[in-house]
């Protein structure tokens, strides 16, 4: 029986199985070829090409709504005397949106302020001013000091770069008091945060864009040069033939002097 099947193995009619050639050497070459080095800034790479070609070639988002509501928390305070002020703000911001909401798939969508941004600031100046003692009026034509602030900027920017992602949220305003037509007080305000990541959720830039607004008004609430511009005793009120500029420095308190 083993003889047999020894005999069976090797009959002619079974033809042997082929050998499979042994690798040539550029065969060989690439089976023993290294393989292909990955870069560590694929990920980063990617994401940024993604958030450039959004500006260029993503698609559009309804225009989503920002609710601004600057939180400002002041202890009442009689720093003002009852004194009267009249308080109007001018929105002169060159780009009317607030920025860019993108999501996972870059499209974007344009941030626009639900209410007028010169209203939303001109109320929480007003009731601040209320607060520290001032007596706000309605009557632009009333013979008190004009506090006038120009909305400068307020935005959501982002910026890809190799290192990161810099996202930034920036407002700034400029201030002036006017007695009549004289300026007697003028000063630039700038509030901004910084971060190294996209804002990517809606609620975070809502967060932010209120945060940095908030900083910015209370920058302007708590100027002391402001409060004395406003407390000085030559803010009192002048005829128009005599509303030209005493001797004496704005900022010192006087008496009246027969």
């Amino acid at each position: 029986m083993k003889l047999a099947r020894r005999s069976a193995r090797r009959s002619p009619s079974s033809s042997p199985a082929k050998r499979k050639p042994f690798p040539t050497r550029p065969s060989l070459k690439r089976s023993l070829r290294k393989p292909a080095k990955t870069s560590t800034n694929l990920p980063m790479k990617s994401a940024v090409f993604g958030l450039v070609a959004v500006l260029f070639f993503g698609g559009c988002l309804p225009p989503r709504e920002v609710k601004l509501m600057p939180r400002l928390t002041l202890p009442p305070t009689n720093l003002g005397d009852g004194k009267k002020l009249f308080v109007t703000v001018i929105d002169d911001r060159p780009q009317k949106h607030l920025g860019y909401q993108i999501n996972q798939t870059y499209e974007h969508a344009v941030l626009t302020p639900a209410e007028p941004v010169e209203e939303v600031v001109r109320k929480g100046l007003s009731d601040s001013f209320v607060k520290t003692g001032f007596e706000i009026v309605a009557d632009p034509s009333a013979p008190v000091p004009t506090l006038e602030v120009r909305i400068t900027g307020l935005q959501y920017t982002f910026d890809p770069s190799w290192s990161g992602f810099d996202s930034e949220v920036v407002a700034s305003a400029q201030m002036r008091v006017l007695l009549g037509q004289r300026e007697i007080y003028t000063k630039s305000y700038k509030g901004y945060e910084t971060f190294k990541i996209v804002l990517r959720s809606p609620f975070l830039k809502d967060e932010m864009l209120n945060a940095v607004l908030a900083d910015l008004l209370l920058m302007m609430i708590g100027d002391l040069d402001l409060l004395a511009a406003l407390q000085s005793e030559p803010l009192r009120t002048f005829p128009p033939e005599t509303a030209e500029k005493p001797a004496i420095p704005w900022s010192v308190s006087t008496t009246e002097t027969p």
